[in-house]
């Protein structure tokens, strides 16, 4: 069961690959759209330390989104044994 939330902005966690890629220039840079969103405040972004995806380190972004009860967590990294589910308890990725 999901908790209502009085504000409306939105609660993500970035994979710092999105983070890194954010940095290029390009206009069409999905990342650097989710970082300037973050920036203007209308995504609150947050960072943190579950073994339910095989590469280890990826388990602490997982486990931040559950803690933060994330509406969203945000990676481009889908290889095998990454983010490679849609969704992980009620965080999709």
């Amino acid at each position: 069961m999901r908790y209502e939330r009085r504000d409306r902005t939105l609660r993500a966690v970035l994979d710092t690959c999105v983070l890194k890629l954010g940095t290029l220039l390009n206009p069409t840079n999905k990342p650097a759209v989710i970082v300037e969103l973050c920036l203007r405040e209308v995504v609150h972004a947050y960072a943190f330390a579950a073994t339910a995806i095989k590469h280890e380190p990826d388990n602490r972004f997982l486990e931040c989104a559950l803690a933060c009860r994330a509406d969203y967590l945000i990676t481009v990294n889908t290889a095998r044994g990454h983010f490679d589910r849609g969704s992980y308890g009620n965080v999709p990725s």
